[in-house]
């Protein structure tokens, strides 16, 4: 799911003199991790980048309060939880355009958004994001807005009973 796409991105960075950690939330399988390792020829470790397996709630929502930039690397995707509650709280996407994620947020307007497998256009998204106070601080405002607009009680609601509405007329 975009993985080696990490740990391609994080050497980039690293090698490029960039200060950073990256914590990675979620399973991964030793046979995995390993195997990539193995074809990168690099360790996650030696890139700055912690593997942490899977986190609670609690401890999730507090590691994204604490991020600078939330980065998703995913190669296929529909609709990631995982961006639309980054956008919740407000912190800058960099993420892969793959999928729909282009439907939850705009390349320029809530984040920067770059080819799947090009870790060079990540790094550099990344890069250019993170040196850009004004720009995160654009990408967090309309994140939030578009947000809590889309998860707001009454338009939910108002989805789900068009659905079922349009479910009911065809019958």
């Amino acid at each position: 799911k975009g993985i080696d796409m990490l740990l391609k991105t994080a050497n980039i960075l690293k090698n490029r003199g960039v200060d950073f950690e990256w914590k990675l939330a979620g399973g991964i399988s030793e046979t995995m991790k390993n195997t990539i390792e193995k074809n990168e020829k690099t360790t996650f470790a030696e890139n700055n980048v912690q593997l942490l397996g899977l986190v609670s709630p609690y401890k999730l929502n507090k590691l994204l309060l604490n991020s600078t930039i939330y980065v998703h690397t995913s190669y296929i995707e529909n609709s990631p939880n995982a961006i639309c509650e980054a956008q919740y709280i407000g912190i800058p996407i960099v993420s892969t355009n793959v999928g729909g994620i282009s439907t939850l947020c705009r390349n320029g307007e809530e984040a920067n958004l770059v080819p799947a497998n090009d870790p060079w256009q990540m790094a550099f998204a990344i890069m250019s994001l993170s040196k850009d106070e004004q720009l995160m601080k654009h990408y967090s405002s309309n994140s939030i807005s578009v947000s809590h607009k889309r998860h707001k009680f009454e338009n939910i609601a108002f989805q789900l009973m068009s659905c079922y509405n349009n479910i009911i007329s065809i019958k």
